[in-house]
């Protein structure tokens, strides 16, 4: 389960669904799924075979039994990040990078990375707004 499956679950629940258009303005596709059939039964199939995640710049992929992460350092070039690559089921605490030792793995991930980001609309990437290096007191002295 992912933090973005919470809305899907609440709605599957009440039996609503999202719009698929606001204001005039189609919606993107929701990456969440609901977990309900997963808390009736036991036996219920996993809500996700590949699980998406973009923040500033930050991204992650999940597919089977590897993991792709890439942490964006803030100002530079989104190109230039180094990802890594774990074996989830081995290395559930993704302590050893196997990226050098599995180049075409995590190539196919890094495809899968964009594929999700486009259908998602998390493209392009963007920096965090006042820059990830603020810390609360900056913001705060921002505002005076």
């Amino acid at each position: 389960m992912h933090v973005i499956d919470l809305a899907p679950t609440l709605l599957d629940v009440t039996r609503t669904k999202f719009r698929e258009v606001v204001d005039g303005r189609p919606q993107i596709p929701v990456a969440g799924r609901s977990i309900f059939p997963t808390v009736l039964s036991a036996q219920a199939r996993v809500p996700h075979s590949v699980q998406f995640f973009e923040l500033w710049g930050n991204r992650a992929i999940t597919s089977g039994r590897w993991r792709a992460v890439s942490v964006h350092e803030a100002t530079t070039d989104f190109n230039r990040d180094r990802w890594q690559l774990f074996d989830i089921e081995r290395d559930p605490t993704e302590s050893k990078d196997l990226s050098a030792a599995n180049p075409r793995e995590l190539a196919e991930l890094q495809r899968l990375w964009q594929q999700e980001a486009a259908r998602y609309g998390d493209l392009p990437l963007r920096e965090a707004p006042l820059g990830r290096r603020s810390t609360f007191a900056d913001q705060l002295r921002r505002r005076d």
